[in-house]
């Protein structure tokens, strides 16, 4: 800024010396090519900014939409009418107005009872449903996200 102040005022000295009202014109001409050379430079860092969170909100958006395992380990009994379920995201896509569409899939497992005994009603992530009788109530075990179903995995 400094160099082209310089130069201006050493190829217009003879001008501005000349006349006290054009030295004052000639300073307010320095004083706003300044105020416009900040805020031009201000403009240029806030696009920057926004170019930089526009990438990070790009990236964060494609991370939901990847599929990642679940895994809950259970130490304890399960008892009837616990639910486990596991959320899946897809289609996550950014709009205009700034909000994010998703579609969302629950896979679950739930523990019933009924006059048969104990049963694991599943729900995959396509909408298929499961019945697995039980022997006993399920517990210490994981229950994990395999494919597209939670399964239970008893522990031997």
């Amino acid at each position: 800024m400094r160099v082209v102040v310089g130069m201006i005022t050493r190829t217009n000295k003879a001008y501005i010396s000349q006349n006290p009202s054009r030295h004052r014109i000639f300073l307010k001409v320095i004083q706003e090519l300044r105020e416009h050379v900040m805020l031009v430079r201000r403009a240029d860092e806030l696009k920057n900014t926004v170019e930089r969170l526009q990438s990070e909100r790009n990236e964060l958006l494609d991370g939901l939409g990847r599929a990642f395992p679940l895994r809950c380990r259970v130490r304890a009994e399960i008892g009837e009418g616990c639910r486990i379920r596991a959320l899946q995201l897809s289609s996550v896509k950014d709009s205009q107005s700034g909000s994010v569409a998703m579609d969302e899939t629950w896979s679950e497992m739930k523990v019933l009872k009924s006059d048969l005994g104990s049963q694991l009603e599943a729900w995959s992530l396509d909408g298929k449903k499961t019945l697995f009788k039980l022997e006993e109530p399920p517990r210490n075990g994981p229950f994990e996200l395999i494919e597209t179903a939670v399964a239970w995995k008893k522990a031997t």
